[in-house]
């Protein structure tokens, strides 16, 4: 009955042992994703920071330079001069707008 006792005591000791050893191994795992998932919210904040910064640069600029946009004669030259400025932009707002829009889509 002893012998049956220290079985007992052994197996029960040995599973204990093995559980102790599966919950450490689970906490280091547990801890190996959460540094991957902070580095990987740094990356994408870092991300959407310099993608917003680009936005905003590029938004500023098209502000600036519609400011500068002005009939200042009545010249004919001069008028087309200042529509194929502001045609440029309108195109060049097009074409960032598709991007723009994708970089909304995507943090939202």
């Amino acid at each position: 009955m002893t012998e049956l006792s220290e079985l007992s005591a052994s197996a029960t000791t040995d599973t204990i042992s093995a559980q102790s050893i599966k919950l450490n191994e689970q906490l280091i795992h547990n801890a190996a994703v959460e540094s991957k998932l902070e580095r990987r919210q740094i990356a994408c904040a870092n991300t959407f920071w310099s993608q917003h910064n680009q936005l905003s640069t590029f938004l500023n600029n098209i502000e600036k330079e519609l400011t500068q946009i002005r009939p200042r004669s009545t010249s004919r030259k001069h008028i087309e001069h200042e529509k194929d400025k502001y045609n440029k932009l309108a195109n060049d707002f097009s074409i960032n707008q598709i991007k723009f829009q994708e970089i909304l889509e995507q943090h939202s």
